[in-house]
C-alpha cells in the first residue's frame, strides 16, 4: 500500500473528484489513453512528438501520469490538498486506472476513490510532516517517500483514534490498512523485527515460544512453539508466497514433529497457494495469515502487546 498526494486544476475539479469519488490525472488539450503505451518512454515521445510538448513538461506530465495508471493500486490511501492548501481529503483506492475517451482531457483519467466522511486540517499537522509535503509542487500527483508515509499514517491513525471513532468502525479495512504499513515501515528501518512481532501476537493466543530462528538474508523465520506448531515469516518480499513454500514444508514438517503450520506472510499468497491448502488435501494442518490477519490481530490483541510494539504501531 503506498500513499499518493493529489491535487486537482481548480475548485470546480476538486468539487466533482469528492462528490463523484474519483480522481483524474493529465493536461486539457493532451488526449491520451494510458492502456495503449508499454512503457514511460513511449508516453513521453507521444507528448513530445505528437502532442508538440517542449521535453521538461512532457517529462513531468509522464512522472504524473505513468504512475497513475500502472503504480497506483486498488487499497492505497489518496491525500488530496485543497487549492488552499488548508485542508486534506483522505480516501481509498477502489479501482484500477480507467480511461473514458468520450470525456475531456483529464476527466478521461479516472481511478474511482473512496472519500472518508471527514477532513485534516494541515495546520494541526504535526511540524514536520507539514514540512514534507511542502516539497510537492506538482499538480496531478506525487508519491510519499516510506519516511513520510509512515509519518502521516502514524498521524491519520493516531487522529482517527481520538476524533474519528465512528469513521474507523466503518473503514475498519482501511485502519488495518494503515497499521501494515506502518509495520513494513519499521521492519524496512530495522526499528521492528517480525519475529519480535509475531512472538508477541503467538504468546498474547496462550501459546509458548519454544525456539526461534533467523536466516541470514533476514526475511525467513521459524518459530516453534509448544504445542508444537511451525511458523514460516516472510519479512519483506515483494511477491506473494507461492505453492513452492509446500515443497519447504515437506522436508521440515518431520523434523520438528509437527502436524500444525501457520504461513505468514506481509506480501500475503498465491491463489493456487490458498487453493491448495483450502482443499484439505495436505498431510499437514495449515492456516494462512496475511496483511488482513496480521493486522486484525495486532489490533485485537493490542492490550497484550508491550507498550513500545503499541508506541511504535499506533494501536492505542
Amino acid at each position: 500500500m503506498a500513499f499518493w498526494l493529489c491535487e486537482a486544476a481548480s475548485s470546480e475539479e476538486e468539487q466533482d473528484w469528492l462528490t463523484q469519488g474519483y480522481i483524474g490525472c493529465g493536461s486539457e488539450g493532451v488526449p491520451m489513453n494510458l492502456n495503449d503505451y508499454d512503457n514511460a518512454a513511449d508516453l513521453t515521445y507521444y507528448f513530445e512528438e505528437v502532442c508538440g510538448l517542449e521535453d521538461r513538461e512532457a517529462q513531468t506530465l509522464t512522472a504524473s501520469c505513468w504512475p497513475f495508471a500502472y503504480e497506483m493500486q486498488p487499497g492505497d490511501i489518496v491525500i488530496l490538498e485543497n487549492l488552499e492548501k488548508s485542508t486534506l481529503h483522505v480516501g481509498t483506492v477502489t479501482g484500477q486506472y480507467q480511461c473514458d475517451e468520450l470525456r475531456s482531457a483529464r476527466k478521461a483519467q479516472r481511478r474511482n476513490i473512496n472519500w472518508y466522511d471527514f477532513t485534516l486540517e494541515r495546520s494541526q499537522l504535526p511540524q514536520e510532516l507539514r514540512s514534507s509535503l511542502q516539497e510537492f509542487q506538482s499538480r496531478d500527483l506525487s508519491r510519499l517517500s516510506l519516511e513520510q508515509e509512515e509519518s502521516f499514517s502514524h498521524y491519520l491513525n493516531s487522529s482517527w483514534q481520538q476524533n474519528h471513532a465512528a469513521s474507523m468502525v466503518a473503514s475498519a479495512v482501511t485502519r488495518e490498512q494503515i497499521v501494515i504499513l506502518q509495520l513494513k515501515a519499521k521492519l524496512a528501518k530495522d526499528e521492528l523485527k517480525l519475529s519480535d512481532v509475531m512472538t508477541q501476537l503467538i504468546e498474547a493466543r496462550g501459546l509458548n515460544v519454544a525456539e526461534v530462528h533467523e536466516a541470514s538474508a533476514k526475511n525467513l523465520t521459524l518459530i516453534s512453539t509448544t504445542p508444537a506448531r511451525v511458523l514460516w515469516q516472510v519479512r519483506s518480499a515483494e511477491q506473494p508466497v507461492t505453492i513452492q513454500v509446500l515443497d519447504y514444508l515437506d522436508g521440515l514438517i518431520p523434523f520438528y514433529e509437527s502436524q500444525h503450520v501457520m504461513l505468514i506472510s506481509l506480501s500475503g499468497f498465491a491463489s493456487e497457494l490458498k487453493s491448495a491448502v483450502q482443499a484439505g488435501k495436505l498431510s499437514y494442518q495449515v492456516v494462512l495469515w496475511g496483511p488482513d490477519e496480521i493486522a486484525a490481530m495486532l489490533l485485537s490483541q493490542r492490550e497484550r502487546l508491550s507498550a513500545p510494539l503499541r508506541e511504535a504501531l499506533a494501536l492505542g
